[in-house]
């Protein structure tokens, strides 16, 4: 299979191939006199007319893959990518509303006289296990956002096993 370095190397390399093609049809006979010389032309013109052929090959192979990418999975992964930070997001307030709420609790118990295990007792501190999961849920959300970026990315392939261990991950592919 093509790869998307192979395609962008073809895309690169054929408009200046076909303008080097160019300017060796335009050499005539009356530019180029010795027989020698234009044969030499000729074996390298055709040289390079193979090497187009093969970059259009490669370029119409990337243009074919693009034109039947999956565009539902596409769509899912953009949408799952774009929603990764809102969750980021979410938990962390979430948290931080927790870890409010714990404080001002802390703080009308200490008001009311309690000492701080009595306040534990009754308003359950945050663990260091709780700052743990969310460093982890967050890690998690991270890594799912630059697996979805790098399917993004690999226009026009899309390659589906980047979408490993993310929630957007084809189920048809885990069964093969």
């Amino acid at each position: 299979m093509t790869t998307n370095e192979e395609i962008r190397e073809a895309k690169h390399s054929l408009p200046k191939l076909n303008n080097l093609l160019s300017a060796l049809e335009d050499l005539d006979g009356s530019i180029v006199k010795e027989d020698k010389a234009r044969a030499g032309i000729t074996v390298f013109e055709a040289g390079v007319r193979r090497a187009c052929k093969h970059y259009e090959g490669i370029v119409a192979e990337g243009d074919a893959m693009y034109d039947n990418r999956d565009k539902e999975m596409i769509n899912k992964a953009s949408t799952r990518m774009f929603r990764c930070p809102l969750d980021i997001n979410l938990l962390e307030s979430k948290f931080k509303h927790r870890v409010r709420t714990y404080e001002h609790k802390a703080k009308v118990l200490r008001e009311q006289g309690l000492s701080q295990s009595e306040i534990d007792l009754v308003n359950k501190p945050i663990a260091e296990l709780d700052h743990n999961e969310l460093a982890e849920k967050i890690n998690t959300l991270r890594a799912e956002e630059a697996s979805l970026k790098a399917f993004l990315g690999d226009a026009p392939i899309f390659d589906t096993e980047l979408l490993k261990n993310t929630s957007v991950y084809p189920e048809s592919a885990e069964i093969s």
